[in-house]
């Protein structure tokens, strides 16, 4: 059977990507390249996964005149989708890069799609449908405002029902409520991370605190074992592996069997909007073809580093991630750890 993913985004998005040199706040620019394409976490991953050679298959929800040009945008890139027609309209987002600078800003919207029930079950049903063919499935991006905060948890023990692991990769209370539900990987970077203990301490006021301060990423000589620890309490719920990633510090995986550093290779940055999708559709990649992890979490941070690379998100070259690949070398943070059984 060929490795096909399904990936589940159900907040896509019309993506205009602006190329604006020396941006800043309060000036009048002129851009450059313009990309104006079917976004959303979930569209950048699974273009990024049949950048990798993944058969894949996208399913969200869409609505009015964007939700028409996401369906035929993705039609156009090649990537197959059912797409559950919703009232209201599908949003759209830009992001403003200066590739000189190596930044990005973002501007995203809500959306303002009417979700019913019978939408949701409609949504569920065709995901029942692909499970047969799917070795995995992925679970990106924030929700719309009106779709209930359990819907990736939802979507999670539907998956297991059909023995179809899954990848969650979004945060705040969605993430929080997709834990519950025990997603074989989850996905947060640092800040997402600390965010969730932070409800589920508030949850559960006994429970230990995180020591350390929020929205700021690791550089490549923070306290990786603190981060570690944290990502470590989330196995409790059921996850067999947390792989948080560090920005250009690179990433951690935890298991029950160890703690694994991969660093990030050196690139110069163009857009790093899209470096987490691409890395979970590495990590999709992975579970597909039955790497070891270790192996998952190298080509990962691999994938992650040839998009910020590159204008558009989620846009990597398979070739590129292999050479960078062959510079990223996994690590035992514990002596003695081995890959996992």
């Amino acid at each position: 059977m060929p490795a096909m993913v399904v990936v589940f985004g159900p907040n896509l998005a019309v993506d205009r990507v602006l190329d604006v040199p020396g941006f800043r706040a309060g000036g009048v620019f002129r851009t450059g390249h313009t990309r104006v394409v079917a976004g959303g976490k979930g569209a950048n991953v699974a273009r990024a996964l049949r950048a990798l050679g993944v058969d894949v298959h996208l399913v969200g929800f869409v609505a009015g005149w964007t939700g028409r040009f996401i369906r035929e945008s993705l039609a156009d890139e090649g990537i197959p989708a059912t797409l559950i027609e919703v009232g209201g309209l599908s949003r759209t987002c830009t992001l403003l890069v200066d590739p000189s600078r190596g930044q990005a800003t973002v501007v995203n919207e809500e959306g303002e799609l009417t979700v019913r029930e019978v939408d949701i079950a409609r949504l569920l049903h065709g995901l029942a449908a692909l499970a047969p063919q799917a070795r995995a499935v992925t679970l990106s991006g924030s929700l719309p405002p009106a779709v209930p905060d359990d819907l990736y948890a939802r979507v999670i023990r539907q998956a297991h029902a059909a023995g179809v692991p899954t990848i969650l990769d979004t945060s705040g209370r969605p993430l929080q409520h997709g834990l519950a539900a025990g997603p074989w990987l989850v996905k947060p970077n640092r800040s997402e991370l600390l965010q969730l203990l932070s409800l589920i301490d508030a949850r559960h006021p006994g429970a230990a605190a995180m020591p350390v301060e929020p929205a700021v990423d690791l550089g490549p000589s923070g306290d990786e074992g603190t981060v570690a620890s944290a990502a470590r309490r989330l196995l409790a719920y059921g996850v067999t592996c947390a792989v948080v990633s560090m920005g250009a510090a690179g990433a951690l995986a935890v298991t029950s069997d160890g703690t694994w550093l991969a660093r990030a290779p050196a690139v110069r940055v163009t857009n790093p909007i899209g470096a987490g999708d691409s890395m979970v559709a590495a990590l999709a990649e992975g579970v597909a073809w039955g790497r070891r992890l270790p192996e998952m979490l190298r080509r990962a941070v691999a994938a992650g580093s040839a998009d910020v690379a590159t204008f558009g998100p989620g846009v990597i070259d398979r070739d590129e991630v292999e050479r960078l690949a062959a510079a990223v070398e996994p690590v035992p943070l514990a002596a003695g750890v081995g890959p996992p059984a």
